[in-house]
């Protein structure tokens, strides 16, 4: 019998901070892992190199999210674990004027 492939780890907002630290975790146990990313950072082509799986995401959006989702089914049958780390995905125009949308 032949040794089959673990399942990835799904690591939502792994382009910065804890979530590209345990990203690079487990990418050093040798585990799959699959990023989400909203921002194309330098740290994104480290983690493709190494073999990371990474896919842009706006959850901002249902159907961002299930572009996401569908992204995710077309390259694994499963996932090991989910790490949701992304922080809150508002859109855009609503992160640059937050005081004005969280005090309406």
């Amino acid at each position: 019998m032949g040794k089959t492939q673990p399942l990835p780890i799904l690591i939502t907002g792994g382009g910065r901070r804890i979530g590209l630290a345990l990203a690079w975790h487990f990418i050093n146990q040798k585990q799959p892992v699959i990023v989400s990313y909203r921002t194309h950072y330098p740290a994104i082509d480290g983690l493709i190199n190494a073999g990371a799986q990474c896919i842009q995401a706006d959850f901002s959006t249902n159907d961002g999210v299930m572009a996401f989702a569908d992204e995710v089914l077309k390259s694994t049958h499963g996932l090991r674990a989910i790490l949701h780390n992304a922080s809150a995905w508002m859109a855009e125009n609503r992160v640059r004027h937050w005081p004005t949308y969280w005090l309406a």
